[in-house]
């Protein structure tokens, strides 16, 4: 006698939920005999085991009255298919006389991080010295998991990093004659100006020169 069974549904394909594959339930497999069915029908592994990431065959077996075992298979597919969740520091808005480093942390609750240093890492600017920009951008960083997955970490934009000094613009007055020669003390004014981050307080002035006299006849 020939035991027919029939699983109730296809083959079964699930999400993983962590590096160790998932919990998958699926509908219990039926068996027919027209003798009857006289234990049966039992799969393993059982519906509601974990099941490893990848493939792995269940198979189904039922006896009926006569002794005659029957039995069936189908597959459970374990997949990781969502890419690991980056999150990273936004800017402060704020000047900074060197470069920025915005910290950013990623997670990935299926297959795993396909490497373990990529829980934090690190996205920097790169200003050269002697310039000054309000959007200066950091690097990127390719985050992947087990399973290839791939999310990219950056690039940020948008941070205030000022490496340029202040420039100062003298002015004397009185002028100086055709000679180049005053007869009189002269002030210099020292205006400062920055095309990055605001003055706080003018820099100190350099020391101003003894006045220039004309010559003695």
């Amino acid at each position: 006698m020939v035991l027919h069974m029939c699983h109730g549904a296809a083959n079964v394909t699930a999400e993983a939920t962590s590096a160790a594959g998932a919990v998958v339930t699926y509908p219990n497999a039926t068996a027919t005999d027209n003798i009857g069915v006289t234990s049966g029908p039992t799969c393993l592994p059982a519906p509601g085991s974990r099941f490893a990431l990848g493939a792995t065959t269940v198979t189904c077996t039922a006896k009926d009255a006569a002794g005659n075992t029957g039995s069936a298979t189908f597959t459970v597919t374990v997949k990781d298919t969502i890419a690991p969740a980056v999150t990273c520091a936004a800017t402060d808005g704020l000047w900074h006389a060197t470069d920025v480093t915005l910290a950013c942390t990623a997670t990935d609750g299926g297959s795993g991080l396909a490497d373990a240093a990529d829980a934090a890492v690190s996205l920097n600017t790169g200003v050269a010295i002697g310039s000054e920009t309000a959007s200066a951008t950091t690097g990127s960083r390719a985050v992947c998991d087990r399973a290839g997955n791939c999310t990219t970490a950056g690039p940020i934009s948008g941070n205030q990093v000022d490496k340029k000094t202040p420039l100062a613009a003298p002015s004397a007055s009185p002028a100086a004659n055709r000679a180049g020669w005053n007869t009189t003390d002269v002030t210099v004014a020292w205006n400062w100006t920055d095309g990055g981050a605001a003055l706080t307080r003018p820099p100190a002035r350099p020391a101003p020169a003894p006045p220039a006299r004309a010559p003695s006849s």
